[in-house]
């Protein structure tokens, strides 16, 4: 098959349209995604921290807030290495205990 030179520019120019109409899809896509993530990012920040909280203060109870207005953790060194669940429970009610009074 011969084909006409006027064949091979209308094939490249078409071509070209289609690269340059997809770019654009893909732009537009990629703009709005971030546009909605960056709308919001403050809210999931709040959701998060709020998470954090909440496994805390299950973790070690209400605590009380200080003068200064932060909160005071106590870390121990395990002496007899890894423990279980209960005794890691037991040893965090001990703490909490000991701190309330």
């Amino acid at each position: 098959m011969n084909y006409s030179p006027f064949s091979y520019i209308t094939f490249f120019l078409a071509v070209v349209f289609n690269v340059v109409i997809l770019l654009n899809l893909l732009i537009a896509i990629i703009s709005e995604t971030f546009a909605e993530i960056k709308e919001t990012s403050i809210e999931r920040g709040f959701q998060e921290k709020a998470k954090v909280s909440a496994n805390m203060i299950k973790v070690f109870g209400q605590m009380t807030p200080y003068a200064d207005n932060s909160l005071l953790f106590i870390a121990k060194e395990l002496q007899e290495g890894i423990k279980d669940e209960e005794d890691m429970i037991e040893d965090l009610s001990k703490m909490q205990g000991e701190m309330q009074t």
